[in-house]
């Protein structure tokens, strides 16, 4: 266990003084769980009727073991959260989420770098401006005009929304490919270590 936790100590702390996450929280909830968030948004509440604040990703940085007595190793989890004015409830899917375990902290580095391009676009195609859609139960209204429901509200939004799916799809294939590099890579090393 100790040159999993070792590893992840080691993330956390390159993580933490890079400038590239300088606005993004970091915190370790122990010592085999560590979490980055990336994306300040606020979200609607449907409990409570208002907005709160939130972020668009959470990586989690994890220490696990398959079976008890097994070998130790690092695992990646990442989730990103679904703008809420695409949610018509709190039951709602709200977050794509996958496992990852052969990421290397140089494929969570160049997952912010790409993220953040994204989020920061000017214009009506940023995550950003996505993320901060009103949701259909919040929008203001003027004068005679009847409020929305919620599907008309998404075939209103259909852009929006796909403009969100191909940015997730992005971050995903990009992260499922660093995967497949770097699982190729450790097949390779343990094929050259046998000779």
């Amino acid at each position: 266990m100790k040159p999993a936790t070792s590893a992840l100590n080691d993330w956390v702390q390159r993580i933490v003084v890079n400038p590239n996450f300088k606005y993004c929280p970091v915190y370790k909830t122990d010592e085999h769980f560590a979490t980055i968030k990336l994306g300040f948004v606020s979200h609607y509440d449907f409990n409570n009727d208002h907005y709160v604040d939130g972020y668009a990703i959470e990586i989690i940085l994890k220490v696990i073991q398959d079976e008890l007595g097994g070998k130790f190793y690092n695992e990646t989890w990442v989730q990103i959260n679904t703008p809420t004015c695409f949610l018509k409830n709190q039951a709602s899917t709200s977050c794509y989420s996958k496992n990852y375990r052969n990421l290397t902290l140089k494929n969570i580095f160049g997952f912010n770098e790409m993220f953040w391009k994204m989020f920061t676009k000017a214009g009506f195609d940023s995550l950003n401006y996505v993320y901060n859609l009103a949701n259909y139960k919040k929008i203001s209204f003027g004068g005679n005009v009847v409020k929305t429901n919620f599907e008309s509200y998404l075939k209103e939004k259909q852009h929006e929304y796909d403009l969100f799916k191909t940015f997730c799809d992005s971050l995903f294939s990009y992260l499922d490919k660093c995967s497949q590099i770097n699982a190729k890579k450790k097949d390779i090393n343990k094929d050259f270590i046998k000779g």
